[in-house]
């Protein structure tokens, strides 16, 4: 089973999609955990309704909560963390040992950062006169609304839009697109190192050599250098980025499933 913990800090609409998914069999994944800085979120009481285990975050700094986290988190089997209306930054030590995802309610690289969050983001987007708006899922890092992105959707903006009318728009497509990206993270058992910008599938020989080494030089406290290059896997043909030389024979490998 692929196992997912959820960030929210709010009212958890976006978690509840999520669950919806899980139950009606439309995603094959497992919730293990629900996070919040907020006791009063009522994503908590979300997650206690379904039988979710809850956890409440007990510090303040981001420092803090990234040591509080790495030694809770690690209590459990975790495949990706989704931050789903989390509103804190993520620490490095997270950031380096989980794949983290994030969905946002704008079309990044704009209308991202510090602040721009739920209508926010809508209200900003009417003042500039945009045509669209949107939501994008993005991998995390280090800086608010930085990280790769994975999936953008546009939501086209009417004559007589507010930035609430906007905003519900903009809410049932995220929540329509992050169950999409959740599918494909599952099909594909992703696993994501944002430093060296490598994916990985976990599902063939290959992928897991890789994934071994660098899990053994993180465990060491080192980012090698030989891994800090700049491309991606392809799951299904193993298709580097043709400026390498292993690109022809990477590419005529097929996937062995194990």
């Amino acid at each position: 089973m692929y196992d997912i913990v959820v960030f929210a800090s709010g009212s958890g609409t976006t978690l509840q999609t999520i669950i919806d998914n899980i139950n009606n069999g439309m995603l094959k994944a497992n919730i293990c955990l629900v996070v919040s800085d907020n006791p009063e979120a009522y994503a908590l009481e979300r997650a206690l309704q379904n039988f979710i285990p809850i956890y409440v975050i007990k510090n303040k700094t981001v420092a803090d909560i990234d040591v509080e986290l790495s030694d809770e988190l690690k209590k459990y089997d975790i495949d990706l963390i989704v931050l789903a209306g989390y509103l804190k930054m993520i620490g490095e030590n997270l950031i380096d040992k989980y794949t983290i995802i994030n969905t946002h309610p704008g079309l990044l690289p704009e209308y991202g950062g510090k602040g721009m969050y739920g209508v926010h983001v809508q209200e900003a987007v009417l003042n500039a006169g945009e045509e669209y708006g949107g939501v994008t899922v993005h991998y995390v890092n280090s800086e608010y609304d930085k990280g790769d992105i994975i999936a953008q959707t546009k939501v086209k903006i009417e004559k007589e839009d507010t930035p609430e009318t906007l905003f519900a728009k903009v809410q049932a497509a995220e929540k329509n697109q992050l169950v999409e990206v959740l599918k494909e993270f599952v099909a594909q058992n992703r696993i994501y190192f944002e430093y060296e910008k490598i994916e990985l599938c976990k599902t063939c020989r290959l992928c897991r050599l890789f994934y071994t080494v660098l899990f053994i030089l993180s465990r060491a406290g080192t980012r090698s250098a030989l891994f800090h290059f700049a491309t991606k896997f392809c799951y299904s043909s193993f298709f580097l980025s043709s400026s390498y030389p292993i690109a022809p024979i990477a590419a005529a490998i097929p996937p062995i499933n194990i």
